[in-house]
This record gives structure tokens, sequence and C-alpha cells, in this order.
């Protein structure tokens, strides 16, 4: 594996997105290269720190503001036949 394949990987690897296979390659070129050992290990405690950062939560008069900047056409909803899946699209997809 080469260093750019591995600080590529190593992402995925925080977000448990990778196959046994891919961890342990990933692992094993971490041991032999200094470099990307740093590299991995700024990357996992910037990643700590950003999950523990709180999730701002907007303020009811905030909402307001933005709603009444909208334009009027935007602020309407659409019809709820435009959110479903015609029941025949969910029938393929059960099958796929």
């Amino acid at each position: 594996m080469t260093c750019r394949e591995c600080r590529e990987k190593w992402s995925a690897l925080l977000d448990s997105e990778l196959t046994f296979s891919e961890i342990k390659a990933v692992w094993e070129h971490i041991r032999e290269c200094p470099d990307c050992c740093k590299y991995c290990c700024e990357l996992t405690c910037l990643d700590a720190m950003v999950k523990r950062l709180s999730v701002p939560v907007a303020s009811e008069t905030l909402w307001q503001r933005l709603c009444e900047k909208l334009p009027a056409s935007r602020t309407k909803r659409l019809p709820l036949e435009k959110w479903t899946i015609p029941q025949p699209t969910l029938s393929r997809m059960g099958r796929m």
C-alpha cells in the first residue's frame, strides 16, 4: 500500500467503512511508515475533537427571519404525491 492509499483510507477506517482486509493493510502500512503514522494520529485526534463539538441549534426567531426572506414560491410545500415512490417501483427495488 502506498502512503497516498493509506491516507485516503484512514478517514474511511475512522468511519468503520473498510473491510477487515483493508483495515489490516492500512495498519501494516502505518507500522512501517512513520509519516503515515503521524498523519493518521493527527487525523484521529481531529476526528475525535470534531465529534465532541456540539451542534448549534437555530432559534425559532432565526427560522422566522429566514422564512421571511425566502421568496413566497419557495415556502410552498410540494404535494405529498411528489414525495412518494410509486408502488411498482418499490416492488422492483425489493427484487434487486
